[in-house]
């Protein structure tokens, strides 16, 4: 099992966040905000300058974590809420347009020898409640399979994420749609942290019997990448998710990653814990200890 850190979890400036990185034993990296923008709207040139500096520092690329699909309309009369201004999103608008960036990220996938590319099954909208109904699965299968077309003439996997502000928080809604799509070359970009934390309201609920235990072992074999992070739930605060450092939050990595490891993943983990640096430091050394002694 490699270990991985998203870039911008340290720095959008993408030679500090690959120094800090090797400073900190890392290897590999995934690709999501760089330099303010997303992967997917860097220029070839900008791309050129991306490959030098992972020359320079001797680091690969387990992910290229874009953000296709998040901003886009699953249906024309859904109302999207922006997303926080400290999270790069791409330019892409329509459905089409997300099919050309596609193309796109994937000749960038190809530039930088990156096997793996995240994708999200469409943002959830304001006007509609429930999310990911036996329709809205369909329909999200219908334009991956799309997506599909693209990817496998480029021989990249796309990972879709079990996001909670998309139409399908928990991994079994993922595993459900991966297998509407049914392409070899489409895996679950499993978040623990993000099904942890799906806004449960807008789930229906025949999604929300499962632990993490079981839902681990339910998508065991169908995991192409994982990311990493931690919240302590309070419900004194409007938004009671509070993001913490690695292995101070309600989730137990010590018996996730045991679990991962003892079921055959061998792919690699990437933290994304969302907290300032000393706390991203601090979830470093945890990933470190939790990865030496399981």
């Amino acid at each position: 099992m490699q270990k991985s850190i998203i870039t911008d979890q340290i720095s959008v400036d993408l030679e500090e966040a690959l120094q800090i990185a090797k400073k900190n034993g890392f290897s590999y990296v995934d690709l999501h905000g760089v330099w303010g923008k997303s992967i997917e709207d860097c220029s070839d040139e900008e791309v050129s300058k991306i490959q030098e500096l992972l020359k320079k520092y001797e680091m690969k690329v387990s992910n290229l974590a874009t953000t296709l699909f998040f901003m886009c309309k699953l249906k024309e009369d859904y109302i999207l809420k922006s997303f926080s201004p400290t999270f790069a999103v791409t330019s892409a608008i329509s459905f089409e347009d997300h099919l050309r960036y596609l193309e796109k990220a994937c000749l960038i996938a190809e530039k930088i020898n990156c096997p793996t590319l995240r994708i999200f099954p469409f943002r959830f909208p304001e006007n509609h409640i429930l999310v990911g109904t036996e329709e809205d699965l369909t329909l999200i299968a219908d334009h991956f399979k799309k997506a599909m077309v693209i990817a496998e003439k480029h021989k990249i996997i796309i990972t879709v994420e079990n996001c909670p502000y998309s139409h399908c928080p928990k991994p079994e809604m993922t595993l459900k749609l991966i297998q509407k799509v049914n392409h070899p070359q489409l895996k679950l970009l499993y978040d623990p942290a993000n099904s942890y934390r799906a806004v449960v309201d807008r789930v229906p609920s025949e999604y929300l019997k499962l632990t993490i235990k079981d839902e681990i072992d339910l998508i065991q074999n169908k995991i192409g990448h994982i990311h990493l992070k931690n919240y302590v739930f309070d419900p004194k605060f409007e938004k009671p998710f509070i993001h913490t450092a690695l292995c101070d939050g309600d989730l137990d990595y010590r018996q996730i990653l045991s679990q991962l490891k003892n079921g055959g993943y061998k792919n690699t983990v990437s933290l994304e814990p969302e907290v300032p640096l000393s706390e991203v430091i601090v979830s470093i050394d945890s990933l470190n200890q939790l990865l030496a002694e399981i």
